[in-house]
């Protein structure tokens, strides 16, 4: 099951192919990019 915000990311990478991921140290960047990527490719 993909989370709501990881299902907003992918649609808006599908149409604008850039997204700027910003934020203070520990807030889930990396992870949230890589359950992107993941959500992308269909895993």
């Amino acid at each position: 099951m993909i989370p709501e915000n990881i299902r907003q990311f992918a649609d808006i990478l599908r149409h604008k192919k850039n997204i700027i991921l910003q934020g203070a140290p520990g807030t889930g960047k990396t992870y949230n990019t890589a359950a992107l990527a993941l959500a992308i490719c269909g895993e």
